[in-house]
C-alpha cells in the first residue's frame, strides 16, 4: 500500500514494505515524497497511530503522530474504516533514509505494524 509523489526532483526514493502480517516485501521508487499505508487490526480504531525511526526508543525517534495531522514535512492520515493509515513525507532528502516503523499506542509494549526501510540516492535537486 503506497502512493508515488510528483517526479519533479532528481531525489530517488528506494522503499521497501514489510507487512508482518503477510509476511510480504515490496519495493517502489518516487522522487520527490512518497506516501506509506499501514494497516492495523481491528479494535485499534481509536487509538493513535504513529510513524517513528530508528528503535523507536526515543521521543524524536517519531516523526508523526495522527493527534498532529501535519509536521514539518510530514503528514498523516487515519482512515478507521479501512483499518489503515496513511503517512506522506514530501521533499526528500538523503537523511531521511534509514529504517521506520508504522506503529500504534497501547497500554504497554506498541505494536509495529510494518517496516519500511527508505532509501534516498541524492541526486541534483531542482527546486
Amino acid at each position: 500500500g503506497y502512493i508515488s509523489v510528483c517526479p519533479c526532483n532528481s531525489l530517488m526514493l528506494f522503499i521497501s514494505l514489510t507487512d508482518s502480517c503477510c509476511d510480504r516485501s515490496t519495493n517502489i521508487q518516487s522522487y520527490e515524497g512518497v506516501t506509506v499505508s499501514c494497516p492495523y487490526e481491528e479494535g485499534y480504531t481509536s487509538h493513535e497511530k504513529y510513524l517513528c525511526r530508528n528503535d523507536c526508543a526515543k521521543n524524536y525517534d517519531v516523526m508523526i503522530k495522527t493527534s498532529e495531522g501535519e509536521k514539518g514535512r510530514y503528514s498523516i492520515h487515519d482512515d478507521n474504516k479501512k483499518q489503515v493509515f496513511t503517512v506522506t513525507i514530501s521533499d526528500l532528502y538523503p537523511t531521511d533514509a534509514g529504517k521506520y516503523w508504522c506503529g500504534v499506542t497501547r497500554f504497554g509494549m506498541d505494536p509495529y505494524t510494518a517496516e519500511v526501510k527508505l532509501e534516498v540516492e541524492p541526486g541534483i535537486r531542482m527546486n
